[in-house]
């Protein structure tokens, strides 16, 4: 096909395609439903990408130009195919051509912004332990780094042979700055610097969750930061608890409420307030509330505001987790056991709970009904089977977070697909038992297995067949074979009924 027809063929394509992804939501899995429509369009757009890379990068920095000029909830249409279309080219193009040329163009055109606070720019990209930033960043260690032996997960019906690795714990240790800017997903800027303080959050990755709608790397040192501010706010002093994922319930009782226990370290913390988003769920609050056991302040801010901090104190991440679906070996996770275990023991003391539980009639299945990705296919039929067996279904997500913690610290057998509930194993009681249903893609994924087995739980997954789509091929630019971890998934209940008379008696009637 001629370069001319490709051309012709995208002006009269390339707005259907894009204002598709309004309906589904710029995410990492949006690609599947887009793909269903218009899996030969996006080929199209993939050649002209590869045929025009320093047309296509000029526009892309125009448009990065524009969206700070006009606000990124501009409503017109033509503003939003603009939006759609730089969406959907940074997600996917790594030509080294295109990024030089946009960096090259940024730096030369002037920015006009629509809020005095937005911030634009091009900035230098630079790890939290970077050398050159230690004029402008004190540490204070308390732990060295700790070596922790991972072992993936059994899966029912393909044996007992467990493959282990070994893991590294960074050392316990709170970063300070002094007069930085925190935007979006805790992003921290040092004058024109963006200071990357959680490894799995390096822009250098493909895509990082909670990240990728502000700062896109477009070479080995440089990374665009775009985040439209409506307000400002300061604050003298503050220590940085939330994240860029804030919002998923795993990351944020598992990744930025056990960051607490190393403030708890220091008492010169003691009185430092904290610094979370006022848009969460009301659970993620009591969590917050019961492990800020020493009443620091709590500073709540708003969306679409940047913070301007004079003394920032970033406790660090104490989880070796690969936020990157790329790396060949993403499924294996490290959690601290350590400060897992401490906000175990004080939310479990908190309810007057304790640590073995189990009641063994209370059995409980974990419904995923209400999600979009990741979901079981035949879920319904599922959970008749359960219900018929004795197990009662609970929907975590409609549950206060006392009503999860009891639910799963009294339960003898917890069974579901699997999700950010799962993080409540955390509470369940010693000697239970828990089985995961996940995509055969996922079935090595090892870190709720992690968790099992902190609190001394019987872990399994149970690998459902995946639900095929169409994707491109693995050379493809736009998707690649890891897009199938967030694909719907299948378990027949005849396989349920034969590996579950192994582990409830039931099922044996």
């Amino acid at each position: 096909m001629s370069l001319k027809v490709v051309k012709q063929k995208l002006r009269s394509i390339v707005g259907d395609v894009l204002f598709q992804l309004d309906k589904v939501g710029l995410s990492r899995f949006f690609y599947r439903p887009l793909l269903k429509k218009f899996p030969n369009e996006l080929r199209l757009i993939q050649m002209y990408f590869e045929s025009h890379p320093q047309r296509i990068a000029k526009k892309i920095s125009k448009v990065f130009l524009d969206i700070c000029e006009n606000g990124l909830q501009a409503s017109s249409d033509s503003f939003a195919k603009k939006k759609y279309f730089l969406r959907l080219c940074f997600y996917g193009l790594k030509n080294k051509k295109i990024s030089e040329t946009i960096v090259n163009n940024i730096e030369r055109f002037p920015v006009k912004k629509m809020y005095a606070s937005t911030v634009f720019g091009l900035f230098d990209t630079k790890l939290v332990d970077d050398s050159t930033l230690s004029h402008c960043i004190h540490k204070n260690k308390y732990l060295n780094e700790s070596n922790y032996k991972v072992c993936l997960p059994k899966v029912l019906g393909e044996g007992d042979t467990q493959n282990c690795y070994n893991l590294t714990i960074p050392d316990v240790s709170v970063y300070q700055l002094s007069d930085v800017q925190v935007i979006g997903g805790a992003q921290v800027l040092k004058d024109k610097t963006l200071i990357v303080y959680e490894p799995a959050a390096d822009p250098k990755h493909i895509s990082v969750a909670g990240a990728w709608l502000y700062v896109k790397q477009v070479s080995s040192k440089k990374s665009i930061v775009c985040f439209e501010a409506i307000n400002e706010r300061n604050i003298e002093v503050g220590a940085l608890i939330y994240g860029r994922s804030s919002g998923n319930y795993f990351h944020w009782v598992v990744e930025y409420m056990s960051r607490l226990h190393t403030l708890d370290l220091d008492s010169q913390y003691d009185n430092v307030p904290l610094i979370v988003p006022d848009w969460l769920h009301a659970q993620y609050y009591d969590v917050l509330s019961i492990l800020n056991y020493k009443n620091r302040p709590i500073i709540k801010f708003s969306k679409n505001t940047v913070l301007k901090v004079e003394k920032l104190f970033i406790p660090n991440y104490q989880t070796n987790i690969i936020d990157n679906l790329q790396h060949p070996n993403w499924f294996i996770s490290g959690v601290s056991a350590v400060h897992l275990k401490e906000m175990r023991s004080k939310i479990l003391k908190h309810y007057s709970l304790t640590q073995s539980n189990i009641n063994s009639k209370n059995k409980i299945y974990i419904s995923r009904k209400n999600f979009f990705d990741r979901s079981l296919k035949n879920e319904k039929k599922v959970e008749k089977l359960f219900l018929s067996k004795g197990y009662k279904i609970i929907q975590p997500e409609k549950l206060s977070f006392e009503e999860q913690v009891r639910a799963f610290n009294e339960a003898s057998i917890i069974v579901g697909p699997g999700g950010a509930a799962f993080t409540n194993l955390l509470f369940c009681s010693e000697g239970a038992t828990v089985v995961n249903f996940i995509n055969e893609y996922n079935k090595d994924f090892c870190l709720f297995s992690n968790i099992a087995n902190i609190v001394g739980a019987n872990y399994y997954h149970m690998a459902g067949k995946d639900i095929k789509s169409k994707f491109l091929d693995n050379k493809d630019l736009l998707v690649s074979k890891y897009g199938y971890n967030w694909n719907s998934y299948f378990v027949s209940e005849k396989d349920i009924i034969h590996e579950f008379r192994k582990i409830d008696k039931s099922f044996l009637l």
